[in-house]
Parts: C-alpha cells; structure tokens; sequence
C-alpha cells in the first residue's frame, strides 16, 4: 500500500502525518510506503512538491483541508477515486503536539478502514474520516 499525505506546502502537517502514519503502522507490523507532498513548491528547498507522478505512485492520497482537495480535483482529476480529506486546518509547526493530538484521530481511521478493506480494496471516504 503507497500512501500520500498533501497540504500546502509539505512543510508541517503533511511531514508530520507522514512521521506519525510510518510509526503507527509499524507498531502495528503493516507494511506500507508513506510520502508527503505539498501543492506548491516548497520553502527553503525543503519537501516534495505535488506531481502527477507522485499522485500516480500513490494508491490513496489525504489532503489536509478541503480547499486542498478541490485543487488537487482540479489539478489531478484522474486521480479523485484515490483522494481523501483528513480536516486538519492550518496553523500548526511541524511536530507540534496540537497538530499530532489533531492528526491522530484520522491517522487511526485510515489504519482501520485499510485494515478491514484490505481484502476489497476500498477507499475510507472524507465523511467517514471526519465522523
């Protein structure tokens, strides 16, 4: 399983889903790729900037904010079937504990929701995430 965490511009929320995804699901003996990415060209050189490539790599890809999710729509439409929404508003530091405290909660939603649709292969959808 390949997934893609996006905001703005990968350089607190979606490398801190990243990090917190990676460890979670190695607690748990799942084996899966994680990346990051941010809309739009990085600062300081810092962080992956959103392609189609990296979208095409990824089997599910979870925007930070609903603006974010329209645009990858827009920018990435071949690609909606894959898009999810985890919620999580701006404002945050990069492994600030309000933003791993925010993020947790969705986190362990994906975890289940691939763990129980393994076998069907479904996406876990933006309202299930943000019940």
């Amino acid at each position: 399983m390949r997934i893609l965490f996006v905001c703005e511009f990968n350089m607190d929320r979606s490398p801190t889903a990243e990090y917190m995804f990676r460890n979670m699901a190695r607690e748990r003996g799942i084996n899966i790729e994680i990346k990051s990415a941010g809309l739009y060209r990085p600062h300081q050189g810092r962080g992956e900037e959103m392609t189609k490539e990296l979208g095409e790599w990824a089997e599910r890809i979870y925007a930070m904010e609903f603006p974010q999710l329209e645009i990858l729509n827009r920018d990435y439409n071949q690609l909606y079937e894959k898009m999810g929404l985890l919620g999580i508003l701006g404002g945050y530091n990069f492994g600030d504990r309000q933003l791993e405290d925010a993020l947790r909660p969705g986190l362990e939603k994906i975890l289940e929701e691939l763990h129980q649709n393994s076998a069907a292969d479904q996406v876990p959808s933006s309202a299930d995430l943000l019940e």
